[in-house]
């Protein structure tokens, strides 16, 4: 009886601090693996049409958008217009989302329509990043934006 007791108490006690560690440490395990390769990092931009928008059952801004692209994953997305290389943390950002990249998979997080991961396959051709969907069927407006062609 006692020793049941003991295993129970260790096992609870054990279950406690694996819940709790990502806490304390906040999350840097995570982040210090998270890492993005040199050659999808940087600037990217793309040309999305009304066409584009219609198909995704949107109604957003037509024109370039951009997006950012952090070694820890971090993705920043701009509306046309709205970023330039010289103002820093100062541009008017539309949302942030992540990219998590394993060979030539990539996991794309949480965008404001769609609070759950999508699987695209990447390469790059020259100064272009092409980006298919593998399986992110059910966010068709991140599938039409993230999906298709960037430049540099």
């Amino acid at each position: 009886m006692f020793a049941r007791r003991t295993a129970r108490r260790a096992l609870v006690t054990l279950f406690a601090l694996a819940t709790a560690w990502p806490i304390a440490t906040g999350g840097a395990a995570a982040s210090r693996t998270a890492t993005v390769p040199a050659n999808l990092l940087g600037v990217w931009h793309k040309t999305m049409t009304k066409a584009e928008w219609d198909h995704a059952g949107v109604y957003r801004d037509v024109g370039v958008y951009t997006f950012v692209v952090k070694k820890n994953g971090t993705v920043t997305v701009y509306l046309p217009g709205d970023y330039r290389a010289s103002c820093g943390n100062s541009c008017s950002e539309d949302f942030t989302t992540t990219f998590r990249p394993r060979a030539r998979r990539l996991t794309l997080g949480s965008v404001p329509v769609c609070s759950f991961k999508g699987l695209y396959r990447w390469h790059l051709v020259g100064r272009t990043l092409v980006v298919k969907p593998l399986a992110d069927s059910k966010c068709v407006v991140r599938e039409t934006f993230f999906g298709g062609r960037w430049k540099r």
